[in-house]
Protein backbone atom coordinates (compact mmCIF):
# COMPACT_ATOMS: atom_id res chain seq x y z
CA UNK A 1 0.00 0.00 0.00
CA UNK A 2 2.94 2.60 0.86
CA UNK A 3 5.29 1.24 -1.59
CA UNK A 4 4.44 4.04 -4.25
CA UNK A 5 5.09 6.42 -2.08
CA UNK A 6 8.46 4.77 -0.35
CA UNK A 7 10.25 4.71 -3.73
CA UNK A 8 8.80 8.35 -4.77
CA UNK A 9 10.48 9.59 -1.27
CA UNK A 10 13.78 7.44 -1.72
CA UNK A 11 13.88 8.87 -5.35
CA UNK A 12 13.67 12.49 -3.89
CA UNK A 13 15.67 12.04 -1.26
CA UNK A 14 18.75 10.66 -3.66
CA UNK A 15 17.86 13.31 -6.21
CA UNK A 16 21.02 15.75 -5.81
CA UNK A 17 19.37 18.17 -7.71
CA UNK A 18 16.51 18.77 -5.00
CA UNK A 19 18.81 18.38 -2.43
CA UNK A 20 20.71 21.70 -4.16
CA UNK A 21 17.48 23.34 -4.75
CA UNK A 22 16.15 23.24 -0.99
CA UNK A 23 19.61 24.43 0.24
CA UNK A 24 19.41 27.31 -2.20
CA UNK A 25 15.40 27.96 -1.54
CA UNK A 26 16.72 27.37 2.32
CA UNK A 27 19.32 30.06 2.16
CA UNK A 28 17.77 32.91 -0.11
CA UNK A 29 14.85 32.48 2.68
CA UNK A 30 17.43 33.10 5.49
CA UNK A 31 19.09 36.03 3.53
CA UNK A 32 15.50 37.70 2.67
CA UNK A 33 14.24 37.24 6.53
CA UNK A 34 17.78 38.61 7.74
CA UNK A 35 17.81 42.04 5.10
CA UNK A 36 13.64 42.36 6.29
CA UNK A 37 14.67 42.40 9.31
CA UNK A 38 18.14 44.52 9.57
CA UNK A 39 15.89 47.13 7.64
CA UNK A 40 13.55 47.45 10.26
CA UNK A 41 16.20 47.56 12.72
CA UNK A 42 17.81 50.82 10.99
CA UNK A 43 14.20 52.26 10.67
CA UNK A 44 13.57 51.85 14.20
CA UNK A 45 17.47 53.43 15.11
CA UNK A 46 16.36 56.35 12.89
CA UNK A 47 18.25 55.86 9.74
CA UNK A 48 17.30 58.03 6.93
CA UNK A 49 18.54 55.29 4.66
CA UNK A 50 17.34 52.10 5.75
CA UNK A 51 17.29 50.60 2.57
CA UNK A 52 20.87 50.00 3.18
CA UNK A 53 19.92 47.03 5.09
CA UNK A 54 19.44 45.10 1.23
CA UNK A 55 23.31 46.07 -0.10
CA UNK A 56 25.62 43.81 0.90
CA UNK A 57 28.41 45.24 3.03
CA UNK A 58 27.03 48.62 3.07
CA UNK A 59 24.65 47.07 5.87
CA UNK A 60 27.52 45.72 8.13
CA UNK A 61 28.41 49.58 8.56
CA UNK A 62 24.99 50.90 9.05
CA UNK A 63 23.85 48.22 11.37
CA UNK A 64 27.34 48.58 13.40
CA UNK A 65 27.29 52.46 12.62
CA UNK A 66 24.02 52.23 14.68
CA UNK A 67 25.70 51.22 17.55
CA UNK A 68 28.66 53.27 16.68
CA UNK A 69 30.69 50.15 16.46
CA UNK A 70 32.58 50.89 12.94
CA UNK A 71 35.86 50.54 14.63
CA UNK A 72 34.99 46.87 15.73
CA UNK A 73 33.64 46.32 12.03
CA UNK A 74 37.14 46.96 10.39
CA UNK A 75 38.78 44.78 13.27
CA UNK A 76 36.14 41.90 12.40
CA UNK A 77 36.71 42.23 8.70
CA UNK A 78 40.56 42.49 9.09
CA UNK A 79 40.89 38.85 11.49
CA UNK A 80 38.01 37.32 9.06
CA UNK A 81 40.22 37.94 6.03
CA UNK A 82 43.33 36.96 7.89
CA UNK A 83 42.01 33.62 9.21
CA UNK A 84 41.11 32.83 5.82
CA UNK A 85 44.44 33.95 3.77
CA UNK A 86 46.71 32.23 6.59
CA UNK A 87 44.70 29.08 7.84
CA UNK A 88 45.23 27.74 4.03
CA UNK A 89 49.13 27.54 4.69
CA UNK A 90 48.67 27.35 8.68
CA UNK A 91 45.63 25.58 9.84
CA UNK A 92 46.03 26.43 13.35
CA UNK A 93 46.31 30.02 13.02
CA UNK A 94 43.63 30.34 11.28
CA UNK A 95 42.13 28.34 13.92
CA UNK A 96 42.93 31.36 16.54
CA UNK A 97 42.02 33.90 14.32
CA UNK A 98 38.62 32.55 13.48
CA UNK A 99 37.99 31.87 17.05
CA UNK A 100 38.80 35.80 17.33
CA UNK A 101 36.74 36.43 14.87
CA UNK A 102 33.62 34.82 16.38
CA UNK A 103 34.68 36.75 19.86
CA UNK A 104 34.44 39.85 18.10
CA UNK A 105 30.89 39.20 16.60
CA UNK A 106 29.75 38.16 19.91
CA UNK A 107 30.57 41.68 21.45
CA UNK A 108 28.92 43.57 18.38
CA UNK A 109 25.89 41.08 18.96
CA UNK A 110 25.89 42.15 22.31
CA UNK A 111 25.94 45.48 22.27
CA UNK A 112 23.17 45.29 19.74
CA UNK A 113 20.98 43.51 22.31
CA UNK A 114 21.70 46.02 25.07
CA UNK A 115 20.52 48.48 22.84
CA UNK A 116 17.08 46.84 22.64
CA UNK A 117 17.32 46.38 26.40
CA UNK A 118 17.67 43.09 25.64
CA UNK A 119 20.19 40.12 28.24
CA UNK A 120 23.39 39.29 27.04
CA UNK A 121 22.19 35.64 26.72
CA UNK A 122 19.85 37.24 23.23
CA UNK A 123 23.58 38.02 21.62
CA UNK A 124 24.36 34.71 21.65
CA UNK A 125 20.88 34.15 19.65
CA UNK A 126 21.75 36.96 17.97
CA UNK A 127 25.19 34.94 16.37
CA UNK A 128 24.07 31.36 16.59
CA UNK A 129 20.29 31.66 15.22
CA UNK A 130 20.87 35.39 13.06
CA UNK A 131 17.46 34.40 11.18
CA UNK A 132 15.61 33.80 14.49
CA UNK A 133 16.61 36.42 16.94
CA UNK A 134 16.96 39.15 14.45
CA UNK A 135 13.71 38.79 13.38
CA UNK A 136 12.04 38.51 16.92
CA UNK A 137 14.37 41.99 17.45
CA UNK A 138 12.58 43.75 14.47
CA UNK A 139 9.24 42.88 15.24
CA UNK A 140 9.45 43.11 19.40
CA UNK A 141 7.86 46.52 20.52
CA UNK A 142 10.96 47.80 22.13
CA UNK A 143 12.78 50.91 20.68
CA UNK A 144 16.53 51.47 20.14
CA UNK A 145 17.85 53.03 23.38
CA UNK A 146 21.26 55.21 23.50
CA UNK A 147 22.84 55.44 19.69
CA UNK A 148 25.93 56.34 20.92
CA UNK A 149 27.68 52.81 22.57
CA UNK A 150 30.79 53.48 24.17
CA UNK A 151 33.81 51.38 24.48
CA UNK A 152 35.59 53.28 26.39
CA UNK A 153 35.37 50.52 29.32
CA UNK A 154 36.50 47.31 27.17
CA UNK A 155 39.57 49.89 26.30
CA UNK A 156 40.30 50.84 29.80
CA UNK A 157 40.03 47.03 30.89
CA UNK A 158 42.69 46.02 27.96
CA UNK A 159 44.88 48.90 28.70
CA UNK A 160 45.01 47.47 32.53
CA UNK A 161 45.46 44.11 31.34
CA UNK A 162 48.65 45.16 29.32
CA UNK A 163 49.95 47.66 31.56
CA UNK A 164 50.75 45.00 34.15
CA UNK A 165 54.28 43.81 33.34
CA UNK A 166 54.01 40.20 35.42
CA UNK A 167 51.07 39.35 33.78
CA UNK A 168 52.32 39.17 30.42
CA UNK A 169 55.09 37.21 31.27
CA UNK A 170 54.02 34.77 33.52
CA UNK A 171 51.57 34.15 30.45
CA UNK A 172 55.37 34.08 27.94
CA UNK A 173 56.11 31.54 30.48
CA UNK A 174 53.13 28.99 30.20
CA UNK A 175 53.79 29.60 26.42
CA UNK A 176 57.73 28.67 26.76
CA UNK A 177 56.96 25.57 29.17
CA UNK A 178 54.30 24.69 26.10
CA UNK A 179 56.89 25.28 23.58
CA UNK A 180 59.57 23.10 25.24
CA UNK A 181 56.88 20.22 25.57
CA UNK A 182 55.82 20.27 22.61
CA UNK A 183 59.37 19.17 21.64
CA UNK A 184 59.08 16.26 23.56
CA UNK A 185 55.91 15.05 21.87
CA UNK A 186 55.68 12.91 18.38
CA UNK A 187 56.54 15.37 16.24
CA UNK A 188 58.21 12.94 12.88
CA UNK A 189 56.73 10.25 11.22
CA UNK A 190 58.94 7.90 9.13
CA UNK A 191 59.08 4.01 8.13
CA UNK A 192 61.72 2.25 10.39
CA UNK A 193 63.26 -0.59 8.02
CA UNK A 194 62.65 -3.32 11.24
CA UNK A 195 59.99 -1.32 13.52
CA UNK A 196 57.22 -0.20 10.52
CA UNK A 197 56.28 3.25 10.92
CA UNK A 198 57.60 5.01 14.29
CA UNK A 199 57.09 8.48 15.34
CA UNK A 200 60.23 10.39 17.19
CA UNK A 201 60.11 14.17 18.78
CA UNK A 202 62.70 16.71 18.39
CA UNK A 203 64.39 16.54 20.89
CA UNK A 204 64.68 12.51 20.71
CA UNK A 205 66.11 12.83 17.11
CA UNK A 206 68.98 15.93 18.74
CA UNK A 207 69.97 13.91 21.59
CA UNK A 208 69.44 9.81 19.71
CA UNK A 209 70.50 10.76 16.33
CA UNK A 210 71.99 7.03 15.72
CA UNK A 211 68.99 5.62 16.82
CA UNK A 212 67.02 7.56 14.21
CA UNK A 213 68.88 7.17 11.25
CA UNK A 214 65.85 5.70 8.80
CA UNK A 215 64.66 9.07 10.24
CA UNK A 216 67.53 10.84 8.68
CA UNK A 217 67.30 9.40 5.03
CA UNK A 218 63.40 10.05 4.88
CA UNK A 219 63.92 13.70 6.26
CA UNK A 220 67.04 13.93 3.42
CA UNK A 221 64.65 12.26 0.71
CA UNK A 222 61.63 14.39 1.17
CA UNK A 223 63.79 17.61 1.62
CA UNK A 224 66.37 17.16 -1.27
CA UNK A 225 69.26 17.64 0.51
CA UNK A 226 71.24 13.79 0.07
CA UNK A 227 73.72 15.41 2.85
CA UNK A 228 70.93 16.28 5.24
CA UNK A 229 72.10 15.42 9.21
CA UNK A 230 71.08 16.38 12.93
CA UNK A 231 73.34 19.02 12.78
CA UNK A 232 71.07 20.97 10.48
CA UNK A 233 68.13 21.40 12.83
CA UNK A 234 69.46 21.06 15.83
CA UNK A 235 70.30 24.66 16.78
CA UNK A 236 67.06 25.96 16.83
CA UNK A 237 65.55 23.56 19.50
CA UNK A 238 68.52 23.87 21.25
CA UNK A 239 68.95 27.31 21.71
CA UNK A 240 65.13 27.66 22.48
CA UNK A 241 65.60 25.12 25.35
CA UNK A 242 68.61 27.17 26.73
CA UNK A 243 66.51 30.49 26.09
CA UNK A 244 63.43 28.42 27.83
CA UNK A 245 65.44 28.12 31.22
CA UNK A 246 66.66 31.94 30.99
CA UNK A 247 63.62 33.03 30.80
CA UNK A 248 61.80 30.93 33.71
CA UNK A 249 64.34 32.84 36.24
CA UNK A 250 63.67 35.76 34.54
CA UNK A 251 60.30 36.10 34.49
CA UNK A 252 59.13 34.69 37.37
CA UNK A 253 61.48 36.07 39.55
CA UNK A 254 61.81 39.65 37.87
CA UNK A 255 58.69 39.40 35.93
CA UNK A 256 57.68 43.22 36.96
CA UNK A 257 60.81 44.62 35.08
CA UNK A 258 60.12 45.02 30.86
CA UNK A 259 63.48 44.42 30.14
CA UNK A 260 62.50 40.68 31.04
CA UNK A 261 60.37 40.56 27.56
CA UNK A 262 63.54 40.74 25.64
CA UNK A 263 63.46 36.49 26.65
CA UNK A 264 60.32 35.83 24.72
CA UNK A 265 60.97 37.93 22.17
CA UNK A 266 64.23 36.09 21.11
CA UNK A 267 62.43 32.68 21.92
CA UNK A 268 60.24 33.69 19.36
CA UNK A 269 62.25 34.95 16.62
CA UNK A 270 64.18 32.49 16.77
CA UNK A 271 61.68 29.95 16.42
CA UNK A 272 60.14 31.99 13.86
CA UNK A 273 63.11 32.03 11.19
CA UNK A 274 64.40 28.68 12.74
CA UNK A 275 60.90 27.00 11.27
CA UNK A 276 60.76 28.92 8.22
CA UNK A 277 64.33 28.28 7.44
CA UNK A 278 64.59 24.70 7.11
CA UNK A 279 62.19 22.69 5.31
CA UNK A 280 62.40 19.44 7.75
CA UNK A 281 59.98 21.10 9.97
CA UNK A 282 57.86 21.79 7.81
CA UNK A 283 57.37 18.18 7.54
CA UNK A 284 56.86 17.59 10.93
CA UNK A 285 52.76 17.05 12.39
CA UNK A 286 53.00 19.68 14.81
CA UNK A 287 55.07 22.26 12.75
CA UNK A 288 51.68 24.82 12.45
CA UNK A 289 51.27 24.74 16.30
CA UNK A 290 55.18 25.41 17.22
CA UNK A 291 55.28 28.33 15.02
CA UNK A 292 52.29 29.72 16.14
CA UNK A 293 53.38 29.85 19.48
CA UNK A 294 56.67 31.15 18.59
CA UNK A 295 54.82 34.07 16.51
CA UNK A 296 52.47 34.57 19.85
CA UNK A 297 55.50 34.72 22.31
CA UNK A 298 57.57 37.33 19.83
CA UNK A 299 54.25 39.60 19.90
CA UNK A 300 53.68 39.58 23.19
CA UNK A 301 57.38 40.61 24.19
CA UNK A 302 57.20 43.52 21.74
CA UNK A 303 53.99 44.42 23.52
CA UNK A 304 54.91 44.16 27.21
CA UNK A 305 57.99 46.31 25.92
CA UNK A 306 56.78 48.87 24.23
CA UNK A 307 54.32 49.15 26.75
CA UNK A 308 56.93 50.00 29.12
CA UNK A 309 57.44 53.50 27.39
CA UNK A 310 53.45 54.43 28.44
CA UNK A 311 53.19 53.56 31.53
CA UNK A 312 52.43 55.63 34.11
CA UNK A 313 55.26 56.44 36.48
CA UNK A 314 54.76 55.76 39.71
CA UNK A 315 54.80 58.39 42.38
CA UNK A 316 57.50 58.25 45.06
CA UNK A 317 56.48 59.36 48.70
CA UNK A 318 58.72 60.77 50.40
CA UNK A 319 59.03 60.41 54.28
CA UNK A 320 59.13 62.93 56.22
Amino acid sequence: MFEPFVSLYQSLYSSSRLVILLVSVGLAAVIVSLFASWYCILKKAGNGMPWMAFVPVLNLFALYNTVQDVPLLLATLVTGFLALALGVKVQFVGIVLGLITLVLLLVFCRHMAEAFGEKHSFALGLLVFSFVFYPILALSDKKIGAKAHSNQEVMDSVRAFLTRTRIINIICVALMILLVVLQWMPFWTYESAKEGTRTASIQQYIWTPTELTDLTKQLAADTGNASFSVEKIMLTPLFELILFLAGLVLCTWKGDRPLTALIPIAIGLLGVFGYLSNNAFALGSGWSLHFAVCVVLKDLGIVNLLMSWIRPEKRIVKKI
